[in-house]
């Protein structure tokens, strides 16, 4: 069975020793990490409020820091940003444009590898 992320487990323990079982131990309890580093899914990211302008792209995750990255066919190079937040609104964008996007997370001190990239085509104006 999965443990859940970020919630807290009690448990006891008992040993069979010479053909007999011991008392239960004192409870004790173990927390789990508050996310898992692997990559996000198709399923965790995507994008909301197309217009022939803007986009907002979203993820859902509990990690600290989030990565997002934007593409396009004829740029050199991603661009990136680095945030707190669930959620990236873009603006200043071109019409009926398609472009590439992936998210990572930061959690338990690394960096995760990248989502797997999804496109959307903003609206023509």
């Amino acid at each position: 069975e999965q443990l859940i992320f970020k919630h807290t487990y009690e448990y006891k323990v008992k040993i069979y020793c010479n053909g007999s079982w011991s008392n239960y131990s004192n409870y004790r309890s173990f927390t789990t990490k508050s996310t898992s580093c692997q990559a996000p899914s198709t399923h965790d990211v995507w994008y909301t409020n197309l217009t022939s302008s803007t986009v907002t792209l979203k993820i859902r995750t509990s990690a600290s820091k989030v990565e997002y990255a934007l593409g396009h066919d004829s740029w050199d190079s991603w661009q990136k940003w680095v945030k707190t937040s669930s959620s990236l609104a873009l603006k200043s964008m071109s019409s009926n444009t398609t472009y590439k996007y992936s998210m990572r997370v930061y959690c338990n001190g690394s960096w995760s590898a990248w989502s797997p990239v999804e496109y959307f085509t903003t609206k023509y104006s």
